[in-house]
């Protein structure tokens, strides 16, 4: 079965981003990935992810437990699945406590102030 010619490609999906007449349309995301690396070296993605693991790494310093983080980060905004939320935030807080601990650099500066 072929796809339609305005059909995003596999992998991507569009968000309200690329609803006409809305900041960013037209503007693609990359597909939303619950579980990443815990460890390895920084990628673009990190980089990228920096105020995602800022927001989760205060939100645990605060007391948040791990289900509280999902339903507040992931749930509804990138999966509709609790169990997809909850392995979300799970895998983006390890790799946020990975890098902070082996000094990824935007997350030290941050936490600096």
């Amino acid at each position: 079965m072929s796809r339609p010619a305005d059909a995003p490609s596999p992998g991507l999906v569009q968000g309200d981003a690329a609803r006409p007449g809305v900041a960013g349309a037209n503007e693609i995301r990359p597909a939303f990935w619950p579980l990443i690396p815990r460890t390895g070296p920084p990628s673009e993605r990190d980089y990228r992810s920096t105020a995602l693991y800022l927001r989760l790494l205060m939100a645990e310093a605060n007391g948040a437990t791990e289900c509280e983080i999902a339903r507040d980060v992931f749930l509804n905004v990138k999966t509709n699945s609790p169990r997809l939320a909850w392995l979300a935030a799970r895998s983006h807080l390890e790799r946020a406590r990975w890098l902070f601990e082996n000094d990824f650099l935007p997350l030290m500066w941050a936490m600096d102030d």
